[in-house]
């Protein structure tokens, strides 16, 4: 399946992040690089743009659909937990005009079964935003010490108290 990707509300986030001609902008969850292509449309040809992403897939559904822009984009495959040291990296610290974290799952990776976010489909529980990540969704359901046998128990327990009560 190819990444598809609709950005979620970017007439609100072009609106507020007010891309200025020539800035530099950080997107913290590239993903498919809705958002990205429309804040370099906006901010014009001198612009630059640093995008994120911990999922191989969606790094290159980026490069692909920012291939128009050549130099005007660098590709980070890693968390935007670490954009500060990558900023540094890139001597971009105080230099950046705005930053964008869509934050969530994207509706590629739900619909990919091999992910492991799908319930509809009996698949693997997988649930890693980064494939080459160490641990799987399974590995903690399935190992992590907890007083009940299922470590997510307690949780579900309290949602079901709330949404479902007696």
């Amino acid at each position: 399946m190819g990444f598809h990707h609709v950005p979620v509300l970017l007439a609100e986030v072009l609106t507020y992040l007010a891309p200025r001609q020539g800035g530099r902008y950080m997107d913290g969850t590239v993903g498919g690089a809705g958002h990205s292509a429309a804040i370099l449309k906006e901010a014009g040809a001198q612009a630059h743009l640093i995008g994120f992403d911990q999922d191989p897939r969606a790094l290159a559904a980026a490069e692909q659909r920012l291939q128009p822009y050549g130099g005007q984009v660098t590709l980070v495959h890693e968390n935007f937990r670490r954009l500060r040291q990558v900023a540094e990296q890139l001597d971009v610290v105080g230099k950046v005009d705005g930053i964008l974290l869509d934050l969530g799952v994207s509706s590629h990776q739900l619909d990919e079964v091999d992910r492991g976010f799908m319930y509809r489909m009996d698949a693997p529980l997988d649930m890693r935003m980064n494939p080459q990540g160490a641990l799987t969704a399974a590995q903690i359901v399935n190992t992590y010490p907890s007083p009940s046998r299922n470590p997510m128990e307690p949780s579900m327990v309290s949602v079901e108290t709330v949404f479902f009560p007696n």
